[in-house]
């Protein structure tokens, strides 16, 4: 009877992890609050836990820039560059000269020493927005040798 009762403890315990997993993937009713949601959870530290929204946002609306560019900035944070790519790249198939991918793609490029492309990003951004201080700070910052992660 007791290995009964601890049995359907730990059962209890294991389903009731499970269900707040999927019932935190489904707070919010539209778009509009998945991705408030998800950037809460990103100035709380919670990158895994955002990038479950954006897949859900991106599941909607495959050409959502925003999340995109916000989830590919998470996966930038996590040091995940490559996946980061991915998701800048396809950013600039829908819009070429979205400076904030062309910047966030330059960095992450930076970081896997892949400094001619990133180069190449970094100025091309800087072309499209002379004024923009976060593009001539990364610019600085690459000039210098240290690429570092903008503020989303």
């Amino acid at each position: 009877m007791i290995i009964g009762i601890g049995c359907l403890i730990i059962f209890t315990s294991f389903t009731y992890t499970v269900a707040q997993e999927e019932v935190s993937i489904l707070l919010g009713k539209n778009v509009t609050e998945w991705h408030a949601i998800s950037a809460a959870l990103i100035s709380e530290n919670r990158h895994e836990e955002a990038i479950k929204y954006y897949d859900k946002i991106l599941e909607i609306s495959p050409d959502d820039q925003k999340a995109l560019l916000n989830k590919g900035s998470v996966l930038k944070d996590l040091d995940r560059h490559e996946e980061a790519i991915k998701y800048y790249d396809k950013i600039l198939e829908i819009s070429p000269n979205h400076v904030k991918a062309l910047t966030s793609k330059g960095i992450s490029l930076a970081f896997l020493h892949e400094w001619d492309e990133a180069e190449k990003l970094i100025v091309q951004a800087m072309e499209l927005e002379p004024e923009n201080k976060v593009i001539k700070s990364t610019m600085a910052q690459f000039l210098a040798g240290v690429p570092s992660i903008p503020a989303h």
